[in-house]
């Protein structure tokens, strides 16, 4: 929740699917700068999957 007792989105991450010990790998996909939710610079694994479902990942991402 903010200051102003809404609930706001604080970042959107994808799993790589790394893990080391009790560490799991993040990527930054969307993240709280100020009052809005700009692109981070991760990107979700397997953009094959996206691919063959019909979708343009880095399209959809602003990447492309």
């Amino acid at each position: 929740m903010d200051a102003d007792g809404h609930r706001r989105v604080r970042e959107i991450v994808a799993l790589p699917g790394r893990v080391e010990g009790d560490v799991v790998e993040t990527a930054d996909i969307f993240v709280r700068v100020g009052q809005d939710l700009v692109r981070g610079d991760g990107f979700p694994p397997h953009p094959d999957r996206f691919a063959r479902a019909g979708h343009d990942l880095g399209r959809l991402l602003g990447r492309g």
